[in-house]
Parts: C-alpha cells; structure tokens; sequence
C-alpha cells in the first residue's frame, strides 16, 4: 500500500495546464512546468476493472472478494497550500457502505489527522465481525472535533512498543518531501525533453495526452535514485519501483490533459503473469486551483491523548484492546489475512522495509506468528 501512495503521488506530480500554439509536447511539458503553481486542487480514484487467472481456488476466492470490495470503492478529496508552511488534505473514502473521512491538517512544525473517521471505521469493524450487540459509543463522541498530533503519537508509539518503525510519521517534513516531489519533477522534465520522441505526444480536441511505458517508469526509479545518492534525506521518499517493474509484464499510464478544464486523468494498467493477474485498472483525476482555503492548526486543547484513543476505539467495539504488557492483540484470522499479504507484497518491497514491517508487528505477535511472518519476509 505504501508503494502504491508513493507512485499515485509520482503519477501526479506529471503534470498541469496546457499551453497554445506549441507543438503536443511542448505543450505538455509546459503544462507540467506549471505544475507547481497550484495552490488548492480537488482528486479522485476509482478502480475499472481487476482480472486474475490461473492460481489454486482459495487465491482466486480471495482475489475475487478483493476486486469486489475495490470496485464499489472510490477516492475522492480536496487539497490547499494557502502559503509555504501550512496545507491541508481532505480524503473520503467510500467503501463497505460507509464513508471515511480523513481530514489532515499540518504545518512545518507537526502534523494532525482529524478524529472524524474514528465512528466510520468503528462500525466497519462491527459489521465484519458480525456483532449485533449495542456498543458504548459515548466514548467516541468525546473525541468529536479533536485531532490525533500524529508525530507525537508516533513517538508514544514507539516507546511503548520499543519500535522504530514510527519514525517515518515522527520525523516526516512536508516541506522536505514538496521539495523532493519539484526536483523528481524537473528531472522527469528533462528526460522528456531530450530523450522522448515528439510522436508520442498528441493533442486532439483540446486535450494533451501522453502515455508512460514501462521504460520511462523504469526512468523514475533512475532519477529517484539518482536524487537519494545527491540527498540523504530523499531515501525515505524513494518508491522500489525497480524490484515492482520485475513482476509486470505490462504497465502502462495514460495521462490526458484538458486544457479547459485544466483537469488531469491518469489510466492505470498493469498485468503480470508471473502472479496471475491479467489486468488491474484504475483511475486517478486531479483538477488543480488557485483558491486555496485558510488553513488553522489545532490548538493544544483540540488534541486527543492516545489513553482516550484506546478507550474510544475498546469501547466502541466493546473489547479490551491491550494485553497484560499494554501491546494490542492480533487474533489468529487477522494473522492469516497478514500472512497472506506479506506474501503477495514482498516483492514490491526494500530489505529496509521488511525490517520495518517485522519490527512493525512484532509486538502483536506471538513468538510462533513471529517466526513465519520473518520467514515468508526474509525468504
């Protein structure tokens, strides 16, 4: 899943308005010079369609429950930057019947995720576990209007779990990570400029459009390295886009830009016949803005503590969340479902990120569970 956010943010940092009398790609690269100005913008993602075949019945089960829960999901939201400090994203995500809220809002001193999804994810997890019984939900209400300071979480996390996985949210700089977005940016530029054919740059009807392969896919994971050798601090953005590219047979994103509109559409699609998957297809929109909204951090008084998060969420589904050494407990159906994703994920991902996801789960591991999530990671 992180791969996948780091290469939808790659996806759009290609792109912006159109200029006129130029020809398709200069055009197009001006649009993407561009880019950079817009202030506010609204997004969404959809999956069309997901296709597997081949595989034992129990994985083409699994994949088929996944691509129905996928197709009736949809991303959509808002952003605004009103100045170089402050920014706000806005992110609903309608799936399962529900829709989450995922409200963030930052500055370059701290981070804050909204409590508003809290009562949505709730009662997904209720109806997955089958339960009609009435829970407390008093406990939530509490947290109506606060916000989760989610670097300093990250750090109580870390100290109660002995894990060092949280320093990627503790440590983040949004302003370090806009920086690496320009720079990927004026270096794809520069790619397209001398090294792309004309050709493969068309304009009709207004629209620009121009399709990435596989090669100039290849091409980011170039840059992206090339710009964490010149700058440490940029390892911590880098995509494994190289090791994901070795699964795919085919991957392919289409970008289109309407020049009236200004809005941006990006058609994904991927196969791979080595995991048996024939296609998966989905698509991200963007329509960029210069009217950004006011942004306010919370006050000290709006931030919620994680001793009132764990109550929230144990009463809510009317269990205890934490064992005797205060970690929460994973039962044996979440560990298979873990399992099954490590394994299906693996590939897509660097030694450095195992070791964060083993360092990530295994205070909710039983020494037993421990030993094959590390074996099916390591292998």
């Amino acid at each position: 899943m992180k791969t996948m956010v780091k290469l939808a943010s790659l996806a759009l940092a290609t792109t912006l308005l159109a200029a006129c009398g130029q020809s398709p790609k200069d055009e197009y690269i001006g649009a993407m010079e561009d880019a950079g100005d817009a202030k506010a913008g609204t997004f969404d993602m959809k999956f069309k369609d997901i296709a597997v075949s081949g595989g034992d019945s129990q994985t083409t089960t699994m994949i088929n429950m996944v691509k129905s829960q996928l197709n009736d999901m949809k991303i959509s939201g808002s952003y605004s930057m009103p100045d170089d400090s402050k920014y706000a994203v806005d992110v609903n995500v309608n799936a399962m019947g529900q829709e989450i809220p995922f409200n963030v809002i930052g500055d370059d001193k701290a981070m804050y995720l909204s409590t508003a999804f809290l009562s949505a994810v709730m009662d997904i997890t209720q109806s997955l576990s089958g339960s009609s019984a009435a829970v407390d939900t008093s406990k939530l209400k509490e947290l109506d209007g606060k916000y989760i300071d989610l670097q300093q979480f990250a750090k109580d996390s870390a100290e109660t779990t002995g894990s060092s996985v949280t320093a990627d949210v503790e440590n983040l700089d949004m302003k370090q990570l806009l920086a690496y977005q320009k720079d990927l940016q004026k270096e794809f530029i520069k790619y397209l400029k001398d090294d792309v054919d004309d050709k493969r740059f068309e304009e009709k009807d207004g629209k620009l459009s121009f399709t990435m392969n596989k090669d100039d896919i290849a091409k980011l994971d170039d840059i992206q390295a090339k710009l964490a050798k010149d700058n440490p601090d940029y390892e911590q953005f880098k995509a494994n886009i190289g090791d994901m590219l070795k699964e795919l047979d085919k991957v392919n994103i289409q970008t289109v830009i309407d020049s009236k509109t200004k809005k941006q559409t990006y058609d994904v699609d991927i196969a791979s016949a080595k995991n048996n998957i024939d296609a998966v297809k989905f698509t991200i929109s963007t329509t960029p803005s210069d009217k950004a909204k006011e942004v306010t951090v919370p006050t000290s008084d709006q931030l919620a503590t994680e001793e009132q998060l764990n109550e929230a969420m144990g009463a809510a589904t009317g269990t205890d969340t934490t064992d005797t050494t205060g970690s929460t407990t994973i039962t044996d159906e979440q560990f298979k479902t873990l399992l099954k994703q490590a394994k299906s994920s693996k590939a897509s991902m660097s030694k450095a990120q195992r070791k964060q996801a083993l360092e990530q789960y295994k205070p909710y591991l039983t020494d037993e569970q421990y030993t094959k999530l590390e074996k099916v990671l390591e292998d």
